[in-house]
């Protein structure tokens, strides 16, 4: 099963491992008790808490963004002091598009190996380790950090709307 959404930051992975550790353990609880529904709303109830808007995503720094300068940025002639990015994003100089990724969805992807696996292999839990050592052995390659390959784009595409805009973009 394939997974195809915003890459996030160590931020927005650690909210999100929070918010399903709480659901797990809402849903643990009322397991025997408890209709699919009722699970489902346990569920909706602790990802509530996350947030469900590009712009709060991105100010508070949970999902990587590439930014481009919009046509009223390049069209306009920006004062030769420092920007920030939230205030380019406000003033809707730049746009900010988020880092798109494709991968297993970790949970499912879990359930399913396991599954295969035989009953035995339940007893690692959902927490066991990803063995990188072997997976770069297997593939003759070292792997990539994700949070390095994705902070590195957004990084670029900011230095790329400073060059574009003729600007110094600070940090905010």
């Amino acid at each position: 099963m394939e997974e195809r959404g915003a890459a996030v930051t160590p931020a927005g992975r650690r909210l999100y491992d929070e918010l399903l550790a709480e659901a797990m353990v809402a849903t643990q609880r009322a397991a025997g008790a408890a209709s699919p529904e009722a699970l489902d709303e346990q569920l909706a109830a602790a990802f509530a808490k996350y947030p469900d808007d590009w712009s709060e995503l991105q100010r508070r720094g949970l999902v990587y963004f590439t930014y481009r300068p919009t046509r009223k940025g390049t069209a306009a002639a920006l004062p030769g002091r420092p920007h920030t990015l939230d205030e380019l994003l406000r003033e809707e100089m730049v746009e900010a598009v988020p880092v798109t990724y494709e991968d297993f969805l970790p949970l499912s992807a879990a359930g399913i190996f396991q599954s295969n696996l035989g009953a035995s292999s339940t007893a690692q839990g959902l927490d066991a380790a990803p063995d990188v050592e072997g997976m770069e052995e297997a593939l003759g390659a070292r792997l990539n950090d994700p949070d390095e390959l994705y902070c590195g784009i957004q990084g670029a595409s900011i230095t790329q709307c400073a060059a574009t805009l003729g600007i110094v973009i600070r940090s905010n």
